[in-house]
């Protein structure tokens, strides 16, 4: 059976409770600070930053 996804879910609590699909980055997200990786977003990542 596939999980639902949380679109629009804004607590960890309600995720988990309801039995959403969770995967955690914070790994990924100190990578990213320490060097390790490069990130470059899209030019539409941009332009919907603004």
């Amino acid at each position: 059976m596939l999980k639902k996804l949380p679109i629009g879910i804004q607590t960890l609590s309600q995720i988990i409770k309801d039995g959403y699909v969770y995967v955690d980055k914070t790994r990924y997200i100190y990578e990213l600070l320490q060097g390790k990786y490069y990130f470059f977003p899209g030019r539409d990542a941009l332009a919907k930053a603004y």
